[in-house]
């Protein structure tokens, strides 16, 4: 079955409900919203345990920050009274991580080889760092 289109090919004519739904209409499917996530391999230093590079990653989106070290993963949302705070070691850089969670250790550092992106992406996202 073919469709006679008129000569200036106005499908409102043929179909008046066309022109009543925008063009940018999705017909009831919605579309998920993106959230921004940046994500960094690095080390980290979990209480008196150090992992070495590549064996930790940092995942920040904007209402949480995960770390993960060798399978053990650490969730702080951005209501938590959370302190990030630049930090240095012997040869290295990194962000340490401080929070009221008495489930976690005192020490959570996450060893960065780009410390300044790192930053840089915390600070987008609305994090505050000392």
């Amino acid at each position: 079955m073919h469709l006679i289109m008129p000569y200036n090919n106005s499908i409102e004519r043929i179909f008046p409900a066309a022109k009543a739904a925008p063009k940018t209409a999705h017909f009831g499917r919605y579309e998920k919203l993106k959230m921004k996530k940046y994500t960094q391999i690095g080390g980290a230093r979990i209480g008196c345990f150090n992992a070495t590079w590549p064996f930790a990653k940092i995942e920040i989106s904007e209402n949480q920050i995960k770390l993960f070290v060798l399978g053990k993963s650490y969730e702080f949302q951005k209501e938590e009274s959370l302190q990030l705070k630049k930090c240095h070691g012997l040869f290295n850089k990194g962000l340490q991580i401080k929070t009221t969670n008495i489930n976690y250790p005192n020490i959570l550092i996450f060893w960065s080889f780009n410390l300044k992106q790192l930053i840089n992406n915390l600070e987008k996202m609305n994090y505050r760092i000392s």
